[in-house]
């Protein structure tokens, strides 16, 4: 199942048809189960970072396929495998409590782990989406 927030209207229908390319990538490349045991935050700015590189190298913009222009991008954690991109924010995380994606600065707490809301710099985050549609769900009952 995929779930979407109400801020994915706002996108164009060549945007929505990127993003929705976007979320089936995480799924084709095993990203929910490569990513067990990491922090989920951590795991999602990486891959996301990395799919969206790949989106962003086909030739989809010739079918009005586009990624949003705040999808996000750093051509450094693009360059790297997830596992190592993944490591490097760790390592950040651990040496100075904070990293930089796009000009957001993003503070850490512990060894790795994420605060803030992610939703701030994640178009899409599929999880965060599913767990407000149970929340919604909760208080219809």
């Amino acid at each position: 199942v995929l779930y979407v927030g109400p801020d994915f209207l706002k996108y164009s229908e060549g945007e929505r048809s990127a993003i929705i390319i976007h979320e089936l990538w995480h799924m084709i490349t095993d990203d929910p189960f490569n990513g067990v045991g990491k922090d989920h935050d951590l795991w999602n700015i990486v891959t996301d970072i990395i799919n969206n590189d790949f989106i962003d190298k086909q030739s989809l913009g010739k079918y009005g396929i586009v990624l949003p222009n705040d999808a996000l991008r750093d051509p450094k954690i693009a360059a790297m495998i997830k596992e190592q991109a993944y490591d490097y924010l760790v390592d950040l995380c651990k040496k100075q409590g904070y990293f930089e994606i796009m000009g957001v600065k993003i503070n850490c707490i512990d060894a790795g782990k994420v605060l803030g809301n992610m939703k701030d710099i994640i178009l899409n985050d599929n999880l965060e989406d599913e767990h407000e549609t149970e929340r919604n769900r909760e208080m219809e009952h």
